[in-house]
């Protein structure tokens, strides 16, 4: 990426291509955000907290770039939907309810291509299949340029992003392509979204669209 430092462009390599190191850094960014970290998890974080910090100073030398983003998950759930997903955990800014501030801690990957999200979420069969649509992204950097796979289109939000739960859909193709034009960008007066689940509608679901709207930090109290 042009202006960007060597050791920016390397931090981004290693975090986006090493998922070991991806998955172990995802993973301290969860327990720095805990207000009931274990001694275990908070020694883990103590150990990478240094790289923590490089990787959070690449991403943020990034220019922003407006788009809509996408972020495929599967989640293995007891009763086999959506349920315990959207309910998520006390005091955790993980409760995905229309209307719900929620909390992503570390630097989430997402995709401008919906058809990326759509195949990664038919990877993993078992488990409750969860698209994000961020439809106002203020904050996601372009990371393409530094991944194996630039054609994937991939984008990394800033750890500690916050995003108003919009509205939450039943998954297929036409919702999640829907007011999606060419370049990225939201077109809500050509194509207003599919008509919205209630949230015990929702509940039911093995497959479920999740709109997402970033707020802007400085608009978010304090929670952390």
């Amino acid at each position: 990426g042009g202006g960007v430092s060597i050791k920016a462009a390397f931090v981004l390599s290693v975090y986006l291509s090493i998922e070991a190191i991806h998955r172990e850094l995802m993973a301290a960014w969860a327990a720095a955000c805990s207000v009931a970290a274990t001694a275990d998890e908070e020694d883990r974080w103590a150990i990478v907290d240094p790289l923590l910090v490089q990787v959070t100073q690449a991403i943020d030398s990034l220019p922003a770039a407006r788009a809509v983003y996408f972020r495929s998950v599967v989640v293995p759930t007891t009763s086999g939907t959506a349920r315990e997903f959207l309910l998520g955990a006390k005091n955790a800014l993980n409760t995905y309810r229309v209307g719900s501030l929620v909390l992503w801690r570390g630097a989430a990957a997402v995709t401008d291509k919906p058809e990326v999200a759509e195949a990664c979420s038919l990877a993993h069969p078992k488990g409750v299949t969860v698209i994000f649509k961020i439809r106002r992204a203020v904050s996601a950097r372009r990371v393409s340029s530094f991944t194996a796979a630039p054609e994937l289109g991939e984008a990394l939000f800033p750890p500690c992003s916050f995003f108003r739960v919009m509205s939450l859909h039943e998954l297929h193709d036409s919702a999640v392509r829907r007011g999606c034009e060419e370049g990225g960008r939201w077109d809500l007066d050509a194509a207003p979204p599919p008509v919205s689940l209630t949230w015990e509608q929702a509940g039911r679901q093995k497959r479920i669209l999740v709109v997402l709207s970033e707020e802007e930090r400085s608009s978010v109290p304090d929670f952390i």
